[in-house]
């Protein structure tokens, strides 16, 4: 889809204001049915689709492949949480969000199906639209993805091709094992491994949190997305990236960069999320430690001796400000 000047759409709004007016004026059908038999996966042949065994069983505890879950995934959240969606889709303590990503990147429900029920349920308020938003973000992303030159790898934005990355293979495996010392990155990046996921919101934390506290390449952070999440997409996960990073299609600005303290504060106001996957920071005796444990020099000497936690790997000011300066280079 082209815009009115004949070029591809580089921004979400009027994008997907004209994609769904076109959506809308089409008559989709559907043909039968049609049985297909399963392949039946085993390990010990050449379809290992993780490199680590073992996540098979975690993944088991929260997910249930296949389009009958699917379907009965979308009908539930559509009848019981959508109109909230708009205000709980912020919030991963709540999780409250409808977990339908999987499905979608292996087929097992269609983005059009997903609409089709919402029409269904006659359902229209302003979390509703929302929701629908988040779809059309994902065809806007296969837009870029057919009209750039290489999504993943190649920012739109010409000028951050010299951005002056950092090279720290030692900070990047800290944070792929949320070991950074900053607890609502470190619990989004444990969520990843236990579960093969993680809710939106932390997935800009996080995002910011490498390409702007720790000035590395977003590449690095969309390549192991690509190997960790179920829900990996070829489309949405490099957009997401190239957002995140400032030098995408109807980017956030460089300049602006996700805070994590304040993140918690906002959306994990009682820290039940990160407590849920680092449940050593409950000897804390305020949400405030929690969400910053280096305030308190002596619990948290007591952590690190024991291995449950960690200084930060950075200062989140300084770090900001190395980052607006990096940008600034790069403009001028």
């Amino acid at each position: 889809m082209q815009n009115n000047s004949g070029q591809y759409f580089k921004v979400f709004t009027p994008y997907w204001r004209a994609a769904y007016k076109v959506y809308l004026n089409k008559r989709f059908s559907y043909k039968k049915k049609i049985s297909i038999k399963p392949l039946r996966h085993n390990q010990n042949t050449d379809l290992n689709f993780f490199d680590d065994k073992n996540c098979y069983d975690k993944f088991d505890k929260h997910w249930s492949p296949g389009e009958d879950a699917a379907l009965k995934k979308i009908d539930t959240y559509i009848s019981s949480n959508i109109d909230k969606y708009e205000v709980n889709r912020n919030r991963p303590d709540f999780d409250q969000t409808s977990r339908i990503s999987p499905h979608l990147r292996f087929g097992e429900i269609s983005p059009r199906l997903i609409i089709e029920k919402i029409q269904d349920s006659k359902k229209i308020n302003n979390s509703v639209n929302t929701y629908l938003s988040e779809i059309g973000w994902r065809e806007f992303s296969y837009s870029l993805l057919y009209y750039s030159e290489d999504l993943s790898n190649k920012p739109i934005n010409p000028k951050f091709k010299k951005f002056p990355w950092r090279n720290s293979k030692k900070d990047f495996t800290l944070w792929t094992k949320g070991e950074t010392g900053i607890p609502l990155v470190d619990a989004a990046m444990k969520q990843i491994y236990e579960e093969g996921w993680m809710h939106n919101r932390l997935r800009m934390v996080v995002g910011s949190f490498l390409v702007k506290n720790l000035l590395l390449n977003w590449t690095l952070g969309e390549n192991y997305f690509h190997k960790s999440l179920l829900d990996y997409d070829e489309a949405s996960n490099a957009a997401g990236w190239q957002w995140i990073a400032g030098c995408g299609a109807d980017a956030s600005p460089y300049f602006r960069v996700f805070n994590p303290v304040l993140q918690s504060e906002k959306f994990d106001p009682q820290a039940h999320y990160i407590l849920k996957y680092i449940p050593q920071l409950k000897i804390f005796n305020s949400t405030k430690l929690i969400f910053e444990p280096y305030l308190d020099k002596n619990l948290l000497k007591n952590l690190i001796k024991d291995k449950k936690y960690f200084n930060p790997i950075v200062d989140l000011k300084d770090s900001r400000n190395r980052a607006l300066e990096a940008y600034q280079q790069t403009k001028s």
